[in-house]
């Protein structure tokens, strides 16, 4: 593992990556006094003042920039352009000078409106262009658009040339969570060629994000870490229709009508389920057989899809939305809770696992 890639460096990006989302999360974290903090040091009429440094999309009193400024305890002079602009595939992002590292460090933020939702769920496959990367490789096409937007800004700007002239011994460090680190990943592919020092801080990175040969290429010069058992790590468009698919046939062995099923649900989950319904429930042989940890239509990864498709009879096996499977990037850390001492389950230790794709 690199040096570069260290926990004490994503406690540190970790932080500025929840920075980025502002005055809601500082009134989340400070529930009762946060309105204080945000009102003493709000900007009055902020819109009609002359600005120290390129803000956009933010309100007249500049909301928006006092919650990043708290949380990030970053000054104005430490912020070189803001974006707060919240569309469809173009999400809030702050470029910053690091004097702590030494880096020009690109922030963006997560999923936090309805917007950022279409973008998410804008999840199938698309040709993924850029210079130094594979012909044919394919990534999340909403992110693919949210990157070349904040591309767009940024050279419309000329952020990083104004950066990089007035700190010419930095690099350029890129850092995000969840949406935010899914089309920092993408951006970092698009700007490589033009800093090839660049890394990326990518913190709960979605799953369905880049093809395999996008993921190799990205173990050079990204850093995803994972905490526990975030789902978001685990979704894609392929695991959602893994888990369709095994609903199905879950549903088609059990012997039970359907309303039984709804209706019986809640109980099971708050009492569990008796041996004698389980006993009841499955007909003779018609337990689906799966290796741990894999759906039924993934069993082998190297088969494609045309093989899949004849070797599972079934119609609705054969409904599958993904065309080319999408992976996580980079080098992955994950980071778990375990009990230490089994006489004292109040001692934990955190848990550390290296993965690569």
């Amino acid at each position: 593992m690199p040096k570069w890639m260290s926990l004490e460096n994503a406690v540190h990006y970790m932080m500025l990556s929840e920075a980025i989302y502002g005055w809601l999360f500082m009134l989340y974290l400070h529930k009762c006094s946060g309105c204080f903090y945000l009102m003493k040091n709000l900007t009055c009429c902020g819109c009609f003042r002359r600005k120290r440094i390129p803000i956009k999309g933010d309100n007249c009193c500049y909301c928006y920039l006092t919650g990043v400024k708290y949380l990030s305890k970053l000054s104005t002079d430490d912020i070189l352009f803001a974006s707060f602009k919240n569309n469809l595939c173009e999400i809030p992002f702050f470029v910053i000078v690091d004097e702590k590292t030494n880096k020009i460090v690109i922030i963006l933020r997560g999923s936090l409106s309805l917007r950022d939702v279409i973008t998410d769920i804008t999840a199938d496959s698309a040709i993924f262009e850029c210079e130094g990367v594979p012909p044919g490789a394919q990534a999340h096409r909403g992110m693919i658009q949210g990157a070349k937007l904040i591309l767009r800004q940024l050279d419309n700007h000329k952020v990083l040339e104004r950066a990089f002239n007035m700190y010419p011994h930095y690099d350029l460090l890129i850092t995000g969570h969840s949406l935010g680190a899914g089309i920092g990943t993408l951006l970092g592919f698009l700007l490589r060629q033009r800093y090839p020092s660049l890394k990326v801080y990518a913190f709960a990175t979605p799953a369905g994000l880049v093809s395999r040969e996008l993921a190799r290429i990205s173990e050079e010069f990204i850093f995803t870490i994972g905490i526990g058992d975030d789902f978001v790590m685990r979704l894609s468009v392929d695991s959602i229709e893994n888990l369709r698919t095994r609903l199905l046939m879950v549903l088609r062995a059990c012997r039970l009508p359907k309303y039984r099923v709804v209706l019986n649900g809640l109980g099971y989950v708050l009492f569990g389920i008796p041996e004698k319904d389980l006993e009841k429930m499955w007909k003779p042989n018609s337990v689906i057989k799966t290796i741990s940890g894999e759906s039924p239509l993934l069993n082998d990864r190297n088969i494609n899809r045309l093989e899949e498709n004849r070797i599972y009879e079934p119609d609705f096996t054969k409904r599958r939305f993904s065309q080319v499977r999408l992976y996580t990037s980079g080098k992955i850390l994950h980071i778990t809770e375990r009990n230490v001492d089994k006489s004292d389950g109040k001692k934990k230790k955190l848990k550390i696992k290296k993965k690569t794709i």
